[in-house]
């Protein structure tokens, strides 16, 4: 080593590290997440095969690989607008909390997918020769909570050790969209839910893109101000699609408080959206 890399008194310097550009950051960031994206998936939904031994378990596995594509997808839209608007964040423990939510709802679509199909049932249960039926049929229900509990626990955490990022929050901002979206869709589909439900699982997109071609435009946008009530109604869309998944919930139920739920939920949203829109006043 030359002479310029020591210090006065003889000991290594090290050597400064170069700034990376913005892409080659984003996709490093990526990369780490993918990994451990499909480590905890393959570790959850291997875990849940061994045990429920599906008869269609390349099916299985292929709509787990389906739904941990579409995460990884959204995981690496969060990282690269993340990474263009406020620099490179660490992927942080909360960060992995996060993430490890969209494993559980990629192992969800895989378990209610083929549940379904092998039960015959609309309503998402299953039965297995073998198996534990009951297990297997609260299963969508267990990991669509996990995601839902999960969601609770990343931000809390994330504050507690003083490693609140611009990242984590987005990333717990398109996960919780995502979450919403399929499972709205899910319950729609076994008939636990109004089709109109659908709208809650569309409404958060619709916004995003009615801002950005807003933008595209010229025209102006506020910030989004805070809110006492987001967050709670988010919170109870999140539950109104568990009790549609839980086995033992009517049809008439869960359609009655999705219904309720998404009354509100849907009105907030168009508030907000007048707010940014500059159509209302804050």
């Amino acid at each position: 080593m030359s002479p310029d890399h020591r210090s006065a008194d003889g000991d290594l310097e090290p050597r400064a590290q170069p700034d990376l550009p913005p892409v080659v950051t984003a996709v490093s960031r990526w990369l780490e997440a993918a990994t451990g994206l499909v480590l905890l998936t393959a570790l959850g939904a291997g875990s849940i095969a061994v045990a429920w031994q599906p008869a269609r378990t390349v099916e299985f596995v292929g709509w787990v690989v389906v739904a941990l594509a579409v995460v990884l997808l959204v995981t690496g839209i969060a990282l690269q607008r993340t990474t263009q608007s406020t620099g490179a964040d660490p992927l942080t423990f909360a960060s992995w909390i996060t993430l490890t939510r969209g494993a559980a709802l990629a192992t969800f679509v895989g378990v209610l997918a083929v549940g379904t199909a092998e039960s015959g049932s609309t309503a998402g249960t299953v039965s297995v020769p073998g198996a534990d039926a009951g297990l297997i049929a609260w299963m969508p229900a267990l990991l669509f909570a996990a995601a839902g509990l999960l969601d609770a626990v990343d931000g809390a955490v994330a504050r507690k050790m003083g490693t609140v990022t611009d990242l984590g929050a987005r990333l717990d901002v398109e996960l919780d969209g995502l979450t919403t979206l399929i499972g709205s869709v899910v319950v729609v589909s076994m008939g636990a839910a109004s089709v109109a439900f659908l709208a809650v699982g569309a409404a958060r997109y619709l916004y995003v893109g009615s801002l950005w071609r807003r933008r595209r435009r010229g025209r102006p946008v506020r910030d989004l101000p805070p809110s006492r009530v987001r967050g709670p109604l988010s919170g109870f869309v999140l539950f109104s699609i568990w009790f549609a998944l839980v086995p033992i919930t009517t049809a008439g139920q869960s359609i009655l408080l999705t219904t309720v739920v998404a009354v509100p939920f849907l009105c907030n949203f168009l508030w907000d959206w007048l707010v940014v829109t500059t159509r209302v006043p804050r």
